[in-house]
């Protein structure tokens, strides 16, 4: 079961490197060491795989492929701290907190200290690791060998201390983030690292203990397992958190691209009626929906606000009691407020057309309890669906009305 989940994570981590590829190459700092993590992950899968493993066993260098892991690994590690400490903040400041403090040093130091430690790795792994023959498990079969610990000591001790301060950081961020999705990405990244710690650290205890008290091969080969499964749930957290805000982005961004297109035809009629508003003349709902800039939620924004400040326009051309007049002929409607708004900017249009302004405004619309523009943009998909089954006899008929009241 084991290799066939390896298996599994191997290819979907490799299929995340290549879908994150172009923005890899577009991107800042961070993007590509989120990229590197992908690629670091996937390639320590991939040397776990027996088949790989076979390939590699002709390779000039006993052992050889035990080695390119850990060249693989130490990569990975270097790209998870470049990642926390970009994610983290690296600005500079005399008062910079804890985090941000932290996050410098591992974006100053860490590439060093991967160096380093890559470098002693190879040292210890041509000069004290005993490299007979190829093993399928390089590090169960070298358990209780005084120099692959010493080796792979080294490996253990980094990742435990980058884990650790991944932990700390992303733990950090947690207690300040304000947004459901990112609590829920911080939190399951910063679960991947505590199980990131603990497979370390129980490698480093394992390997200690077996050098002083050897283990049967069938105890080193449950606890290797055991740990890998660790492992294993460390990627899979980490992929998890890393996608969960971006993947809450891209529903915002889809939420945002269906409420343009549901309230395009309340916007574009109003555009067109006033046009000094708007300082591009309305395109065509094909046209504003695939528009590549600005973003789709800006551009959300801006219409939301458009319709306000037409709103407001439209007083000067809305009688005195016209308000009064579409709210008694929504009265009943399933949705009065929204029948009532969409009412008076119908016949308030109609009066645009008239050319009918007035030098005093009228009342203005009723106040609502909207606190932010997606509250906004809500209401204008209830006005709109109102809106779309009016006619312009229907303003006319309203305008009528509400004239005859004056």
């Amino acid at each position: 079961m084991l290799e066939e989940l390896v298996d599994g994570l191997a290819a979907a981590m490799t299929a995340a490197a290549l879908w994150r590829l172009p923005a890899a190459r577009r991107a800042d700092l961070r993007h590509r060491a989120l990229w590197g993590c992908y690629v670091g992950f996937a390639g320590t899968l991939w040397l776990q795989t027996p088949h790989l493993i076979h390939v590699l066993d002709h390779a000039p260098v006993v052992e050889g492929s035990a080695l390119l892991k850990a060249y693989v690994s130490v990569g990975s590690l270097l790209a998870l701290a470049v990642y926390m400490a970009t994610s983290s903040g690296t600005y500079r400041g005399a008062r910079a907190s804890a985090h941000v403090a932290v996050s410098r040093w591992m974006v100053r130091y860490a590439p060093w200290t991967a160096a380093a430690v890559a470098l002693v790795m190879t040292g210890l792994f041509f000069t004290v690791v005993t490299r007979d023959r190829t093993h399928a498990d390089f590090v169960a079969s070298h358990a209780g060998d005084l120099g692959a610990t010493a080796y792979l000591s080294v490996f253990y001790l980094f990742a435990t201390a980058t884990n650790a301060v991944c932990t700390y950081q992303w733990g950090s961020l947690l207690k300040r983030a304000d947004t459901r999705t990112l609590k829920a990405g911080l939190g399951l990244m910063t679960a991947a690292m505590v199980l990131g710690v603990a497979y370390s650290a129980s490698r480093l205890v394992w390997l200690w203990t077996a050098a002083e008290h050897p283990y049967t091969p069938a105890a080193n080969h449950a606890i290797a397992t055991g740990t890998e499964y660790l492992q294993l749930a460390l990627f899979l957290l980490f992929a998890a958190g890393a996608a969960i805000p971006p993947a809450g982005e891209a529903v915002a961004r889809v939420a945002a691209w269906r409420t343009i297109r549901d309230i395009y035809p309340l916007w574009a009629g109003l555009t067109r009626a006033v046009p000094g508003v708007t300082a591009d003349p309305p395109g065509t709902l094909v046209r504003e929906l695939t528009r590549a800039t600005p973003t789709v939620t800006a551009r959300l924004d801006r219409m939301t606000q458009e319709v306000g400040d037409i709103c407001e326009q439209l007083r000067h051309y809305a009688p005195k009691y016209l308000l009064d007049a579409a709210e008694e002929a929504s009265a009943e409607h399933e949705d009065p407020p929204a029948a009532a708004e969409a009412a008076w900017i119908n016949a308030a249009l109609v009066a645009v057309a008239e050319h009918d302004r007035h030098n005093c405004a009228s009342q203005p619309l009723p106040t609502k309890p909207i606190a932010d523009s997606v509250a906004e943009a809500a209401w204008l998909r209830r006005v709109e669906r109102v809106f779309v089954t009016l006619t312009e006899q229907d303003g006319r008929a309203l305008l009528d009305e509400s004239r005859q009241a004056a």
